[in-house]
């Protein structure tokens, strides 16, 4: 058996957990040029500290090939660590201003059994929303794990509408695929 567990760290959980009832002031990223994804990173602003949030690419074992896969992190960082993973890209900041009342992470857990016995789990941040006072959202998430773009949402209940990837559909009939999603408060 293959397991593979990329989650939030149990410190990076636990800075997410002293964002609450701090002010969210705005986040820096590449210009939305195609719709609402950018590429690579994002800066968050929160209270007094900047947080870096990438979505990068690792070669690992996904499902019996080396595939290049992205994964996210999170991290606290300098402002001058936020920068384009593009050459011409100059970011833009997006003004926010508003209190967060809560923090909503997707866990996603992939399990396959292919033909031949094998068994691959991996488990990994999909995405998170910060939830506000007013009870307006923000989303980051990662939609296609082979892309290192991040979509960035507005709304309300958004971790519920995150993007459904059906590998399943992928793999000879006979395999046991299995995509399941957990929330996590915090």
């Amino acid at each position: 058996m293959y397991k593979l567990e990329r989650f939030f760290s149990e410190d990076i959980l636990a800075e997410m957990r002293t964002w609450i009832g701090k002010e969210f002031t705005k986040y820096k990223c590449d210009p939305f040029t195609f719709g609402n994804q950018v590429y690579q990173i994002v800066g968050l602003f929160i209270g007094e500290n900047c947080y870096k949030l990438t979505n990068c690419l690792e070669v690992i074992n996904y499902f019996g090939t080396d595939e290049d896969i992205c994964f996210f992190n999170l991290c606290r960082c300098k402002e001058d660590a936020i920068v384009s993973g593009l050459k011409s890209s100059e970011q833009i900041d997006i003004s926010i201003h508003r209190k967060i009342r809560q923090v909503e992470l997707m866990k996603e857990h992939q399990y396959l059994k292919d033909l031949n016995g094998r068994e691959f789990i991996y488990d990994f941040v999909r995405g998170f929303s910060i939830i506000f006072e007013d009870n307006y959202e923000l989303a980051f998430e990662k939609t296609d794990p082979f892309s290192e773009e991040i979509a960035i949402t507005r709304g309300e209940s958004l971790t519920d509408k995150f993007q459904v990837i059906d590998k399943g559909a992928d793999f000879d009939s006979g395999c046991q695929f299995l995509c399941e999603r957990k929330k996590i408060i915090i």
